[in-house]
């Protein structure tokens, strides 16, 4: 391992002019870059085909979710507790606001 050599000024030293550190080596002449392209090209050429959609039949979904009541209780229930976490989070607000006003004025 080499020694660092000391430099009594406590500037660091100058390494770029150093020959005793390896230089990079130059950048390539050619540049690759990646596209979508690119990709299904290399795909194509190793034997794989090109992405292709197919039209596929799903077996039909139940569509028994309730009748309408059911459906608009539920709704207005979702409402009920919307609004109440507003109302006790308004209430906080109020009661932090007061402490605060009280406290500090």
């Amino acid at each position: 391992m080499e020694e660092i050599p000391h430099n009594p000024s406590g500037a660091a030293p100058d390494y770029a002019h150093s020959n005793s550190v390896a230089s990079a080596p130059p950048p390539p002449s050619e540049v690759k870059v990646r596209t979508m392209r690119s990709d299904l090209e290399s795909i194509t050429k190793s034997g794989g085909g090109l992405p292709h959609f197919e039209n596929i039949k799903v077996a039909s979904l139940s569509m028994d979710r309730g009748s309408a009541s059911e459906v608009a209780a539920a709704k207005s229930k979702n409402s009920a507790v919307i609004i109440l976490i507003v109302i006790a989070a308004l209430v906080v607000l109020v009661a932090l606001g007061y402490f605060v006003y009280s406290r500090f004025f």
